[in-house]
């Protein structure tokens, strides 16, 4: 999955640090302790800026109907961010 930073919200996380932080990371821990899952995190840089984040989702241990329902939540919360 990518998804481009115009989902980001610059008035609520005007640094890419806070929002990796407190949203994805924060995220990611909360579907590993609950769920079992282990979502890769890449960041896609220029330089030093981050322009993509890609997700890696193992393929052996998910299911199509979870993988559909993990990116929703996730792109219901970044939505939810603006």
């Amino acid at each position: 999955m990518r998804y481009a930073s115009s989902y980001l919200n610059r008035k609520t996380y005007p640094m890419y640090k806070d929002f990796k932080r407190y949203v994805l990371q924060a995220c990611l821990k909360e579907l590993k302790q609950n769920g079992g899952w282990d979502i890769g995190l890449e960041e896609k840089k220029t330089s030093r800026k981050v322009i993509s984040v890609v997700f890696t989702i193992p393929r052996t241990e998910v299911k199509p109907k979870a993988v559909k329902k993990v990116e929703n939540q996730l792109l219901s919360h970044l939505r939810e961010q603006q």
